[in-house]
């Protein structure tokens, strides 16, 4: 390769005379031709540096600097004085990328070598040809970081001149990369209303979450959307990293959300199922448990008992409350969550809510509590068990009992709508049933207040709940309604009656926006079988409109009949 553009007349340069001299035979030769001394090339790098710190670039020192350091095959030297060039002169719209490309074609591309193209190019006033010039270096975290620096000025500076949601989610993304995170989500908390960028925004939000130590609210990102490709991959390096880090429920709830899709991808299968293998503690290991948390709750008011349940929040305890001296359920959320403010806000969520109500097909809630650096709910404590429970240890329930379990979620749904409050959550772990037969729904932990007011979050459309009880509308993040906990009701009186929900396999959220649940194969009576599936229906105005309305319909079911 010939230079096409001279070097600066080395006679300019206030050098020794063998410094000039050999400068003027380089000058003479082709470009990549090998010096006669590599003494006099170090002692011509060590004059001119010592030039360009004291004159700035007047004499020409930059172009000759960057050439010395290439032909030592130094490419990051060589690429700095190339960019000190680039500060140090007007912009010219050939000579320097001239440069870029003859180094180039020696050394190999490099990360600055495009910065110093892209800084000639944004002082020409070209800043969408810098940032072409150095996409290719800005996609992930290990780019340059001068490389990631610059490339966010110039996108602020287009943000700033009015540049659109593209440019946006573009610098959110370098955000991201230079590990920026507050300053981009609140870039992707507005993206999250474009309908063209909605997608990816909520992508790059939980990602967000994720690296800032907030896993839950990142799953609860992610969660929402569409399972592709690329998010599989991330949400198995999402579950990877949680369990590496002990966060076994959550992990749990991630590999769950995969198998539940029918995505058999990689080991996930097998990983949950050891993931629940460990999950299942011997009776000695849940004593011993128990009896550390005793003793950490030794001077509070709550004597632990026994664990009764686990979930994707925390532990159930059956605990004593020595002030009340009656027997409660103490919820604890998980380390992990406590140390998350969004599962924080959740949880205090759950005991305003439930505070609020008082029925008889309510479990109770007292207080919440904080007790070191734990926190947890006291509740009423049920005898009894979930419906989930009574599904996998005695399989399809008879009608009758199905119409009665139906009937009590009802009477609580009334009087909780009546009270302005949907749950949001109905399915079959938060039905218990009591020994002697009463129905109670619990965990209103994600309940939403249907009146304006102090209790209305900025999530109120925000997609929350258990995807295969989900109503269509809840899943499309519109806004819910009582027929919303109306659908999710009919889903567990359908896996009640059958042994499964309608929509096991696939792509669970499209089938609950798009296809029609299969035909109940059980001998129900046509009334039971009518009321499942008008609660089934995908339009919520087609749905029975109040939890009395549809009470008043299982008061008509005779299951003798059949």
């Amino acid at each position: 390769v010939i230079l096409e553009v001279d070097l600066p007349d080395p006679r300019a340069i206030p050098c020794s005379p063998t410094t000039r001299e050999f400068l003027e035979e380089l000058r003479s030769k082709e470009i990549w031709d090998i010096p006669s001394s590599e003494d006099c090339h170090q002692r011509a790098l060590v004059e001119l540096e010592a030039v360009a710190k004291a004159s700035s670039d007047k004499h020409g020192v930059w172009p000759w600097l960057t050439y010395l350091y290439a032909l030592a095959n130094r490419p990051e030297e060589a690429a700095r004085r190339l960019i000190q060039w680039a500060h140090s002169s007007a912009p010219d719209r050939d000579t320097l990328p001239l440069w870029v490309q003859v180094f180039e074609t020696k050394l190999g591309p490099h990360p600055l070598f495009s910065l110093a193209h892209a800084e000639w190019m944004a002082r020409s006033g070209n800043v969408d040809g810098a940032l072409e010039v150095l996409n290719e270096w800005v996609s992930g975290g290990e780019s340059d970081p001068d490389v990631r620096a610059f490339c966010i000025s110039l996108l602020k500076k287009k943000v700033a001149g009015g540049g659109g949601e593209g440019i946006q989610l573009r610098l959110a993304q370098a955000l991201i990369d230079n590990k920026d995170y507050d300053e981009a989500i609140s870039i992707l908390e507005r993206l999250t209303q474009s309908p063209r960028f909605k997608n990816e925004a909520t992508r790059l939000l939980g990602l967000c979450c994720w690296r800032k130590g907030f896993p839950y609210l990142a799953w609860k990102k992610i969660q929402t959307l569409d399972l592709d490709e690329s998010l599989q991959e991330i949400l198995y390096d999402f579950a990877r990293e949680a369990e590496e880090a002990n966060q076994s429920t959550l992990a749990g709830e991630v590999y769950s959300h995969l198998v539940d899709r029918g995505k058999d991808y990689r080991d996930v299968k097998e990983r949950l199922a050891r993931l629940r293998e460990r999950q299942i503690q011997s009776p000695s290991a849940q004593k011993a448990e128990v009896a550390q948390l005793a003793a950490a709750f030794a001077n509070s008011r709550f004597v632990i008992l026994e664990e009764i349940n686990r979930g994707s929040m925390g532990v159930i305890y059956r605990a004593r409350d020595k002030v009340l001296d009656e027997i409660v359920a103490l919820k604890i959320l998980n380390d992990y969550l406590a140390a998350d403010p969004t599962a924080l806000e959740r949880f205090k969520r759950e005991a305003r809510a439930a505070k609020r109500l008082s029925h008889p097909n309510i479990v109770r809630i007292h207080d919440m509590y904080e007790i070191g650096p734990k926190r947890l709910l006291s509740m009423e404590y049920i005898d009894g068990r979930d419906v989930k429970t009574l599904l996998r240890e005695d399989g399809p329930l008879p009608c009758e009992r199905v119409v009665h379990i139906a009937k009590g979620v009802c009477a609580a749904l009334a009087y909780a709508h009546k009270m302005q409050i949907v749950h949001r959550d109905i399915k079959p772990a938060n039905i218990m049933v009591t020994d002697d037969g009463q129905v109670k729904v619990t965990d209103f932990g994600i309940a939403k207040f249907l009146l304006q007011g102090a209790d209305v979050t900025r999530s109120g459309s925000q997609v929350i709940g258990t995807p295969l009880y989900m109503a269509p509308e809840q899943i499309k993040g519109e806004e819910v309604s009582p027929a919303t906990d109306l659908y999710a009701l009919g889903v567990t009186m359908y896996e009640m009656l059958s042994g499964a929900p309608p929509f096991l396999e696939g792509n669970i959220e499209y089938h609950h926006l798009h296809t029609a649940p299969p035909p109940l194969l059980v001998p129900i009576p046509m009334e039971l079988a009518e009321i499942v599936l008008r609660c089934l229906v995908k339009d919520p105005a087609k749905r029975f409109q109040s939890a009395d309305e549809m009470l008043a319909a299982l008061d008509e079911v005779d299951c003798s009949a059949l």
